[in-house]
């Protein structure tokens, strides 16, 4: 996939392009590119927006894996790892695999089990949020840490509107209020797969796009490959050629 940078400057260049066209083979040739182009800026922009989620919920479960090892008492524990700077042992929470959910329109809720866990309350659990993602931390009173992460959620959530609650036989509950009244299809957003299939099979884009225009060029008339050349240089200069 290439940079959002080099998407947008191909953008704008079959943009150029598409103002000269004349023929409809062109045409639409030009305006399947322009989608293609499209829904690949959409995807770069959102798994960039989905890393930096990823990364500030990777820092706060470590923040708070930590803050609980320094707290805790005797008795098992979950994996430790040494922190590099500051020398602390940093408590590793193990990921809860299974999870069932239901919803209504105004909240998504998430149920959970924690193995192997008595007296467990809401005080143990710690729900973090952002507006498409959710964290659980639960620092269960046997001294392990559990951790169950959902991102990216199939809708957009108010995270000050979420809450948790506890039972002590270790079941969890996790609501999530939605940012809109709504049926969500599943819990974790899915990309069309089908509509975007042949899009998919391009694995170069940039070589698929030269490509697209050789043949345009190839196949134009006289009128067509001048106003190509035309388009082309002005979307890289900015000047209007004499042709």
């Amino acid at each position: 996939m290439a940079t959002l940078a080099a998407l947008q400057d191909e953008l704008r260049d079959i943009q150029a392009l598409l103002g000269h066209a004349q023929t409809p083979r062109a045409q639409k040739l030009l305006r399947e590119e322009l989608e293609r182009i499209t829904v690949d800026l959409g995807r770069e922009a959102e798994r960039e927006r989905k890393e930096q989620e990823e990364k500030a919920c990777a820092a706060a479960c470590v923040s708070a894996a930590g803050a609980s090892s320094s707290s805790s008492g005797g008795g098992a524990s979950s994996p430790s790892a040494q922190d590099s700077r500051s020398g602390r042992k940093v408590v590793l929470a193990i990921d809860l695999p299974r999870y069932g959910w239901d919803q209504s329109p105004q909240f998504a809720k998430v149920y959970v089990t924690v193995p192997e866990c008595t007296e467990l309350d809401a005080k143990h659990c710690e729900l973090l949020c952002t507006e498409k993602a959710m964290t659980l931390l639960v620092h269960a009173p046997n001294g392990r840490e559990y951790r169950l992460c959902i991102s990216p959620l199939a809708g957009a959530i108010v995270p000050s509107g979420c809450s948790v609650k506890a039972k002590p036989a270790g079941s969890v509950t996790i609501s999530l209020k939605k940012s809109e009244a709504t049926t969500w299809s599943s819990l974790v957003e899915k990309k069309d797969d089908k509509k975007y299939d042949s899009l998919e099979k391009e694995k170069d884009p940039d070589k698929g796009l030269m490509q697209m225009m050789q043949k345009l060029y190839e196949d134009g008339d006289e009128e067509m490959k001048r106003t190509m050349a035309k388009a082309w240089y002005e979307s890289r200069s900015g000047k209007t050629p004499e042709l």
